[in-house]
């Protein structure tokens, strides 16, 4: 996971729990830098909830760009990678949620052996019953990182 161009790490933030992306980042697990960092305009307002977790409100989406026009840079940066989030079934649905209502093709992001849970390979690595929390700061990029510290620490 670690390799040169073997994987990358990617966070999102959205309106809800059951809802669309606000924010997305992608890291490098190589080398640990930021390949995107993006807020995204999901054409729909952040619930309050989601909102108190990561203070993206409607008015900073406004002339964000929707995910449409992002996803072309997505696709690029995650082509031939494994995909790491550290709640993968979490990024991995809302992805699949955003992309079938707004009619997109979500390509190799569709295939969720390409994905891997950090979360659960902590949780192995541990040895614990028990899941724990990121600790991250509720921004994708920030997420990212943390989760990168993270990776780091279990190879």
């Amino acid at each position: 996971m670690r390799g040169p161009g073997a994987a990358v790490i990617l966070d999102t933030e959205t309106t809800g729990l059951q809802g669309y992306i606000v924010e997305i980042a992608i890291l490098d697990t190589y080398n640990g830098r930021l390949l995107l960092n993006a807020l995204i305009n999901p054409g729909c307002s952040v619930e309050p909830e989601a909102l108190e977790v990561h203070g993206i409100t409607d008015a900073s989406l406004a002339d964000a760009p929707p995910l449409a026009v992002m996803l072309p840079r997505l696709l690029e940066l995650t082509t031939n990678r494994t995909l790491i989030a550290y709640n993968a079934l979490f990024d991995y649905d809302t992805l699949m949620r955003h992309t079938r209502r707004d009619r997109l093709d979500p390509a190799h992001l569709a295939d969720l052996d390409r994905w891997d849970c950090l979360m659960k390979r902590r949780q192995d690595w541990e040895q614990s019953p028990t899941t724990t929390p990121l600790g991250g700061q509720h921004r994708a990029a920030g997420d990212c990182k943390t989760a990168f510290r993270v990776l780091k620490s279990l190879t």
